[in-house]
């Protein structure tokens, strides 16, 4: 969950998954945190916080499911109110949001190693919630209700006085976090490669264009993901989708024209493959047969075996634009099965 600002003036809040996909959001307008906005069983728990509830809504409650926020909506309140959901969550937050702090403070921890942590477990409104301080670039303060700081893993960062790569302790809930963490990022990403440029003042045509890039994210993300699973070795990329996604927009209403001109090389390979003699009659290919144009019987004076695969019979009935006899009678009609099947 991320709230990003845009050059168009407003700013939107997110509720992502680590893939990217855009499950709900809110645009902020200054005044969804009103309390007339919230439901009745929604208490005020500030102006950051009251734009995360709207978005959890849709989360069920009590399944384990976990929610991952920046420093920009973390706090205790929220936290407590989310785990009273059976919503667990993580998130970076801020030292002075945390009252009667008992992590170090930045001047503590500047003087011990980079990679120490420390951790404090504390009851809010009856919820456990645990904070750890770890000392990576600079102070990183986190609160969570359902990972740990055991077990501890590392983490390579790039050491200035060995100039090289270095591994450092790091805990268990920040691995989980930047594992977790970034889905609004991605998105972003992938919505900023093939954006849809409009240029206009009004700030509605911008939303509605950017909805637009959101639902063909989300909707190739739910494609690439059912391919995966299908073991699909042919993907389209996400310029491909778009572009086949406006190909079918542009077709809707219209009416299949049949392809004019020369066959292609497949099909003609194809007809010369069937031919079992010069004298056989050409076979028209099989876009020519089923157009539905000036497929018209003729009866002529000669009579030819039917060319229809399964027929063994002789017929005086012709086809004005296949050029080829078919039967045509009470008993057999390979006329319409040879221009349907």
């Amino acid at each position: 969950m991320s709230a990003k600002p845009h050059k168009w003036g407003y700013k939107r809040f997110v509720l992502c998954r680590a893939s990217g996909f855009s499950y709900n959001f809110e645009v902020y307008s200054g005044s969804e945190n009103q309390p007339k906005f919230r439901s009745f069983d929604e208490p005020d728990l500030g102006a950051t916080s009251n734009t995360v509830v709207p978005l959890c809504r849709a989360v069920p409650s009590n399944l384990n499911h976990m929610v991952y926020l920046d420093n920009y909506y973390t706090s205790l309140s929220l936290m407590s109110f989310l785990a009273a959901r059976g919503i667990f969550a993580l998130g970076i937050v801020r030292r002075n949001r945390i009252p009667n702090c008992k992590l170090p403070s930045d001047d503590q921890i500047k003087k011990e190693n980079r990679g120490t942590s420390s951790e404090y477990i504390c009851s809010f409104d009856g919820v456990e919630v645990t904070s750890v301080a770890w000392k990576d670039n600079k102070n990183v303060c986190l609160l969570y209700t359902f990972a740990g700081e055991l077990p501890k893993g590392s983490v390579k960062r790039f050491d200035k006085k060995e100039k090289k790569s270095v591994e450092i302790q790091c805990p268990n809930l920040v691995l989980e976090y930047n594992k977790h963490m970034g889905g609004i990022d991605l998105m972003e990403g992938l919505i900023g490669r093939y954006k849809i440029i409009m240029r206009t003042r009004k700030w509605y045509m911008r939303l509605f264009y950017h909805l637009l890039d959101v639902i063909l994210v989300n909707a190739w993300l739910l494609y690439r993901s059912v391919a995966v699973q299908k073991n699909q070795t042919e993907i389209l990329k996400l310029a491909e989708f778009r572009a086949e996604i406006a190909d079918c927009l542009c077709r809707i209403g219209t009416k299949p024209t049949s392809k004019g001109g020369r066959p292609s090389d497949v099909e003609i390979k194809i007809v010369q493959e069937k031919k079992r003699s010069t004298t056989t009659p050409y076979i028209q290919p099989k876009d020519v047969r089923m157009d539905g144009r000036s497929h018209w019987p003729l009866y002529t004076k000669t009579r030819q075996r039917c060319k229809f695969p399964t027929c063994k019979y002789c017929s005086q009935i012709k086809c004005a634009k296949c050029g080829v006899y078919l039967c045509l009678n009470k008993n057999n009609n390979c006329f319409m099965k040879f221009h349907t099947n």
